[in-house]
């Protein structure tokens, strides 16, 4: 879901984490237009999440740029490893049913507007987001730049480990009682005015 600000950082002067808040911030507003009346005015606290979210990950960049590594199969372990906590975050994150970052509030109001399941929509919305960003690599720099196959990985694995944590966790609710959760399931995806307790049918 970093792709497009990645990309974008190289072609501007503008950090990647400035692109992010900027895109997120879009998001939001693709939300309000997918949900309509549905749309609530806590989801905007999402804007000042993302801000914070977007500095962290500049904050980050610069960290782990500092790190070594050495070849290829280090770099592939640390992707593998990021899209494990990702995909575990967004696990939580969504089904908390708090805030959540708008790269997920978008998700969410696209498996609420088409029925289909979030995990789906999660891949499909990521993958997007990959093509988006070799598009304006390809038309911009003419190559690939701030996209390659760590990239794709991230696009179709974050999603399927949402997908699996939901399959592996299917008791979370019992574990960590929680009043207006997310089960993540396309026939469970709450509408702001539905009731707020849910039940896991995963």
């Amino acid at each position: 879901i970093s792709c497009i600000p990645a990309v974008l950082s190289f072609t501007t002067t503008w950090s990647i984490g400035v692109w992010t808040f900027i895109l997120n911030v879009l998001f939001v507003f693709a939300q309000m237009a997918l949900l309509r009346k549905r749309f609530r005015a806590v989801y905007w606290l999402q804007v000042p999440f993302v801000f914070v979210f977007s500095a962290m990950i500049d904050f980050f960049v610069f960290v782990f740029g500092n790190i070594p590594i050495p070849h290829y199969g280090v770099q592939l372990a640390y992707t593998l490893i990021g899209c494990v906590m990702t995909g575990f975050g967004v696990f939580l994150q969504v089904k908390a049913s708090l805030i959540t970052l708008p790269g997920e509030g978008i998700v969410l109001a696209i498996a609420q507007a088409s029925g289909i399941e979030f995990p789906k929509c999660k891949i499909a919305f990521d993958t997007s987001q990959c093509l988006i960003g070799v598009v304006i690599s390809l038309v911009a720099m003419g190559g690939l730049f701030g996209v390659r196959e760590g990239t794709v990985l991230s696009a179709l694995l974050v999603g399927s480990v949402v997908k699996a944590c939901n399959k592996l966790f299917r008791n979370f609710e019992k574990v960590v009682p929680l009043k207006g959760h997310i089960t993540l399931t396309a026939t469970t995806m709450p509408a702001p005015e539905q009731s707020s307790r849910q039940t896991e049918t995963a």
